[in-house]
């Protein structure tokens, strides 16, 4: 290992004692002596131990001569900093600087007994052990839980709301029999779309519970898997209906006489084949 002999020189800054070395503050280590031209002054560091690790860091060294170099530094503790064998190294090669004794002045201003001032309290009376970023975690995580908490009551309160409201399409005919005498009524205009499908949802809404004219397509096939999951063969012939209207109705198709009559069979069907399932529910 290399051995050079160097001195401390505290470049003026405005403001601050130019004698004295403070927290953060600049200083050079002006270093002569033989040493390995293949060390690499562009990535010195300085081989401290665990306990001295964060004391001080180079901030740059660069050559002045052949056998001479400049270290810039920094401290970053307050305090006595001694190092019986400074020693730097560029990751291979190293560069004893010998022994080295800094005194290193806080930045905060002392008060009147003489002792820097204590700092602050916790701003809520807890006693917090972690870090600032565990803890903002923590409370983001909290919050997060809290708004799915509030958003899920929302919801619940919002269907139970729309459930009510179901019982303002009762009437005193039964679903299917409802259904019927509006596709009879609709035959005489050449069966609208329009009525048909709002018929189709009527009777959904009846037999099986269903927000038919509130929810959308989507909403209503989350509403029947959720809510009515014994009725899954159900849910994929009224998602099938709903897809087939809204193709019509986005595509403004204007259906022949004989396809109006295949889907009217196919709703007809449908509603034979579950006309008795408002009682299962």
């Amino acid at each position: 290992m290399d051995q050079v002999n160097c001195r401390l020189e505290i470049p003026q800054v405005k403001g601050l004692n130019p004698a004295e070395m403070t927290v953060g503050r600049h200083v050079l280590l002006t270093c002569e002596g033989s040493y390995s031209k293949s060390f690499d002054l562009t990535k010195a560091q300085f081989k401290l131990d665990d306990q001295n690790k964060f004391t001080a860091k180079i901030l740059k060294a660069e050559a002045r001569s052949a056998q001479s170099f400049d270290i810039e530094m920094t401290f970053y503790i307050a305090g006595q900093a001694q190092f019986p064998d400074l020693v730097i190294t560029d990751g291979v090669n190293e560069i004893s600087l010998g022994q080295q004794k800094f005194q290193i002045q806080s930045v905060i201003e002392k008060t009147e007994t003489g002792q820097p001032p204590k700092p602050f309290g916790y701003l809520v009376p807890l006693k917090l052990d972690w870090p600032a970023f565990y803890l903002i975690f923590f409370v983001s995580f909290l919050g997060l839980i809290i708004l799915a908490l509030v958003l899920q009551v929302r919801k619940a309160a919002r269907y139970a709301k729309m459930i009510a409201d179901l019982r303002n399409y009762n009437s005193p005919l039964a679903p299917d029999l409802q259904f019927y005498k509006t596709i009879r009524t609709s035959e005489k205009n050449q069966y609208p779309i329009e009525e048909l499908e709002k018929a189709f949802r009527l009777y959904v809404l009846r037999v099986f519970e269903v927000p038919m004219f509130v929810l959308n397509h989507r909403q209503i096939k989350n509403f029947f898997k959720i809510r009515k999951p014994r009725f899954k063969n159900e849910r994929l012939q009224v998602d099938k209906f709903l897809s087939e209207f809204e193709e019509i109705q986005i595509n403004k198709k204007e259906l022949k006489d004989s396809e109006k009559l295949e889907l009217v069979t196919k709703l007809y069907r449908f509603v034979g084949k579950t006309q008795n399932l408002g009682s299962q529910q």
